[in-house]
C-alpha cells in the first residue's frame, strides 16, 4: 500500500475554509481590541492634559486664563494649547500626541467636523494661534476667569455662569477636557443635540458660542459615548445622551428639563443610557 506524504486539493481547501471562518470571527473581536486601546490612550491624554491644567492654575492662583474668543489678540492667545504647551512640550513645537485622541487624527479642513476630525489652528495678524496647535479635545471655557468689565456677557457668554477656578466643592462633576470637534465648547442645559449622526453626515453651521454640546456630542468611541476629565483629574466616559447630566458651569441647572431627544435627535434613541 503507497503512503501519502501530502494533502489533497480537497484538504487543503477544507483546511484555509475553516482558516478563513475563524479569521471572520476573529476580526471584529481583534477590531474591538484595538478601539478599546486607543480609548485607553486617549484616557492617558486627558489625565496628563488635566495634569498641566493643574501645574497652570496652581501657578496662577487657582485661575485660568482669558476666554476663547474675547476681545483682543492678546487674551484669545490664552486658548489652552498655548497656555498649557511648555507643561506637555517645553520645546514648544510639536506635542500633538497628548493633545489628540488616536481616534481622532484628522485635520477638520480634510474630513471636515466628523468623530475622527481633528481641530486645526492657524496665523493669523494678532497671531492668536500657532502652527502647531491642533487637538481633539476641547476645554470647558465656563472655567475660565475672563476680565470682569462689568458686563453682562462676555464674548457672547453668560458672565455669571463662569467658575473663574478651580476651586470648587463639584470637581467631580465639572468637565476640564472633553471628546469634540472643536478646541473650547461652553455647554448649556438647554443646548440642542445634533440633529443627525455625525458618522452620517459631518456637522455643519457650527457657533462657537451656542449649541457647543454639539461638538461633544459624536460618536468617537465606540460610537455611544465620549471620555472626559473633570476638574478633580478623574476621567470619566460620558454617554452621548448623559452630557447634559454634567454640570458645566456655576449656575447650570440640572432640575431642568433635557432636549427632547426622540424629537430633537431621533439617530440618539438608540444609544446606550450609561
Amino acid at each position: 500500500m503507497v503512503k501519502r506524504n501530502a494533502f489533497t486539493l480537497i484538504e487543503l481547501l477544507v483546511v484555509i475554509s475553516i482558516i478563513a471562518l475563524l479569521m471572520s470571527l476573529l476580526m471584529p473581536a481583534l477590531g474591538k481590541v484595538k478601539q478599546q486601546a486607543r480609548a485607553v490612550v486617549c484616557m492617558s491624554n486627558l489625565r496628563q492634559l488635566a495634569l498641566c491644567a493643574s501645574m497652570y492654575v496652581t501657578e496662577n492662583r487657582s485661575a485660568w486664563a482669558g476666554v476663547y474668543g474675547f476681545a483682543t489678540p492678546e487674551q484669545s492667545n490664552q486658548n489652552w494649547l498655548n497656555a498649557l504647551r511648555k507643561y506637555y512640550n517645553p520645546t514648544g513645537k510639536g506635542g500633538d500626541k497628548v493633545s489628540l485622541c488616536p481616534e481622532a487624527t484628522k485635520p477638520v479642513s480634510v474630513v471636515g467636523r466628523t468623530p475622527r476630525a481633528a481641530w486645526s489652528g492657524w496665523d493669523d495678524a494678532g497671531g492668536r494661534y500657532s502652527e502647531y496647535d491642533s487637538t481633539s479635545y476641547a476645554f470647558n471655557d465656563w472655567l475660565c476667569n475672563p476680565p470682569d468689565t462689568g458686563s453682562r456677557n462676555v464674548a457672547g457668554r453668560d458672565a455669571k455662569r463662569f467658575w473663574r477656578n478651580f476651586d470648587m466643592a463639584d470637581a467631580a462633576e465639572v468637565p476640564v477636557f472633553i471628546d469634540a470637534v472643536h478646541i473650547s465648547v461652553t455647554p448649556t442645559r438647554f443646548d440642542s443635540p445634533p440633529r443627525y449622526s455625525s458618522l452620517s453626515v459631518p456637522m455643519t453651521g457650527l457657533s462657537w458660542n451656542s449649541d457647543t454640546m454639539k461638538m461633544a456630542c459624536i460618536e468617537r468611541h465606540m460610537m455611544d459615548f465620549v471620555q472626559a476629565v473633570q476638574v478633580d483629574q478623574s476621567v470619566k466616559r460620558i454617554g452621548l445622551k448623559q452630557l447634559w447630566d454634567c454640570k458645566w458651569h456655576k449656575n447650570y441647572d440640572l432640575s431642568a428639563p433635557k432636549p427632547n431627544f426622540e424629537v430633537e435627535a431621533p439617530w440618539m434613541m438608540e444609544l446606550r443610557d450609561w
